[in-house]
C-alpha cells in the first residue's frame, strides 16, 4: 500500500514538473532521466490543446489540495483570447498523462466573463479531467495531441460570477 502510495506522489510531482506551456516534441530532460523508475524505458507525452470558440476570453487554472493549504495553490493559470489557443505538455514514465494530473484531488476553475465552472476529479462532470472529453489529432508512439474547444454552451448552465 505504501508503494502505490509513493508511486503515486512520485507520479504528481513527475507531471507537475513536466508541465511546460508549448507542445514541441522535446527529448526529455537529464533531470527525468534521472528519476525515471528502472522498468520503464521511455516518456510518454500528452498534449492538450484549449481553443476559444466563444467571444469571450476564457480562463482557466487547476489546483490540487494534496498540500493542506488555505487556499490551495494556483498550480498553473492561463488565459484563451477569444479565437485564441493555448497549449499544455504533461509527461508520463510508461504511459500517456489525463489532462492536469495531479490526482484524486486536482480540481479546474474555468470562468469566462460574467459565469465560471469548477470541476473536481472523480465527479462524473469533470470533462475537463477526462481525456476522452478531448478531440485527439495527432501524435506518434510517444507524443499525443489532443484538444478541447471552448464554446458557449459550456457557460449556459454555468455559475454566474457576482
Amino acid at each position: 500500500m505504501r508503494t502505490k502510495r509513493n508511486l503515486f506522489l512520485l507520479w504528481a510531482v513527475l507531471c507537475t514538473a513536466a508541465l511546460v506551456v508549448s507542445c514541441d516534441k522535446q527529448p526529455a530532460s537529464q533531470e527525468e532521466e534521472d528519476e525515471r523508475p528502472e522498468y520503464v524505458d521511455y516518456i510518454c507525452t500528452s498534449c492538450y490543446r484549449y481553443v476559444n470558440g466563444t467571444s469571450e476570453p476564457v480562463s482557466v487554472e487547476f489546483h490540487s489540495a494534496q498540500y493542506d493549504l488555505t487556499p490551495p495553490p494556483v498550480e498553473e493559470a492561463f488565459t484563451v483570447a477569444a479565437g485564441g489557443r493555448h497549449e499544455i505538455r504533461f509527461a508520463g514514465f510508461g504511459l500517456f498523462p489525463e489532462p492536469f494530473c495531479l490526482g484524486y484531488d486536482t480540481w479546474v476553475k474555468v470562468s469566462q466573463g460574467e459565469r465560471q465552472f469548477v470541476q473536481r476529479a472523480g465527479e462524473e462532470t469533470a470533462f475537463l479531467l477526462d481525456s476522452t472529453a478531448y478531440e485527439r489529432l495527432e501524435g506518434d508512439r510517444l507524443t499525443r495531441v489532443y484538444e478541447y474547444r471552448f464554446t458557449d454552451d459550456d457557460f449556459a448552465g454555468a455559475e454566474i460570477i457576482d
